[in-house]
């Protein structure tokens, strides 16, 4: 039977000159080292939605519409990422994303239609349109949604973090949202892995 498994990207790692290189590394020992598994990537927003708080900041932009538009950018990094890894395809709906996932492979989602549609009807802990939600959470919302184990795949984490320390705990030092612990607790299985350089990292 093939385990399904929701992995978060953070955003953050398309700074690196070495992103390409660095998740494709990851998601071949990933592939190798479960190969029954279907691999659903979720990219978080990154710069480009820090850009947006700064502009929601500055122009009062109501947070229901800043929620949205981040989650537009969401599915402009995961369009960079395919082009980054070649062979990686994008699926939107519901229904084509629970179709791929029962076969073992990878898939970049975009979120857009699934959280329109589908996540407001879905029972469970739901997902607020605020800047309290984030990438992470939206990931967690996704694990519960498609029955599937979740990976928070990040640049940089405490050692605490790869123990399954208290997620209100990592919450408090920013590296899940507050509200991640009420969807981690609708999910088998939760944790965070470090994506490591390929190599020694160039000047940005």
């Amino acid at each position: 039977m093939t385990k399904t498994v929701i992995v978060k990207i953070g955003g953050s790692l398309l700074r690196r000159p070495d992103c390409s290189a660095a998740m494709k590394r990851w998601l071949d020992a990933a592939l190798l080292a479960s190969p029954s598994s279907h691999f659903l990537l979720l990219v978080g927003g990154g710069e480009l939605v820090d850009r947006l708080r700064e502009l929601s900041r500055r122009h009062e932009i109501s947070e229901a519409t800043a929620h949205w538009l981040a989650i537009d950018l969401m599915a402009i990094n995961a369009q960079i990422v395919a082009d980054l890894i070649p062979g990686l395809e994008i699926e939107s709906s519901f229904e084509s994303l629970d179709a791929r996932r029962r076969l073992p492979g990878a898939t970049l989602m975009d979120v857009r239609q699934v959280l329109r549609v589908k996540e407001p009807l879905a029972p469970g802990t739901k997902l607020e349109a605020t800047w309290s939600t984030t990438s992470d959470s939206i990931a967690a919302r996704m694990a519960v949604l498609l029955a599937a184990e979740l990976v928070l795949l990040k640049e940089a984490c405490p050692p605490s973090a790869w123990r399954g320390a208290d997620w209100g705990e990592l919450a408090s030092v920013g590296l899940v949202d507050a509200s991640f612990s009420l969807f981690a607790a609708e999910i088998s299985h939760v944790e965070v892995q470090r994506i490591r350089e390929t190599g020694r990292r160039k000047p940005l």
